[in-house]
C-alpha cells in the first residue's frame, strides 16, 4: 500500500510534521481553547488544500502531520495574519 498521490503527470508524497508551541510553554490549550485550536487547524488545512493525516493537542503544544500537493508551500499553509 502506497501513500503516493497522483496528479495529471506526477506522483508525489510530501509530508510535514509541524509543531506549534505556546509562549513560555504555558499550559493554556485545554477545554474550549483546545477545541477552537483544533477547529482552526482543520479550517486552515481545508482552505489550503492539504490533507491532515494526524494531529494532537497537548496543553502546551500542537502536533500536526500534513500531506501537501506540490503547488502548495509550507509557508503558505498555516500562516498567521
Amino acid at each position: 500500500m502506497s501513500d503516493d498521490r497522483h496528479g495529471s503527470h506526477t506522483t508525489f508524497a510530501i509530508h510535514f510534521h509541524i509543531v506549534g508551541i505556546t509562549q513560555y510553554r504555558h499550559k493554556v490549550l485545554r477545554g474550549e481553547v483546545a477545541a477552537r485550536g483544533r477547529a482552526i487547524v482543520r479550517e486552515e488545512g481545508r482552505k489550503s488544500g492539504v490533507d491532515i493525516l494526524q494531529g494532537h493537542i497537548s496543553p502546551a503544544h500542537v502536533h500536526v502531520m500534513i500531506a501537501l500537493p506540490p503547488p502548495v508551500t509550507i509557508s503558505y499553509t498555516f500562516r498567521t495574519p
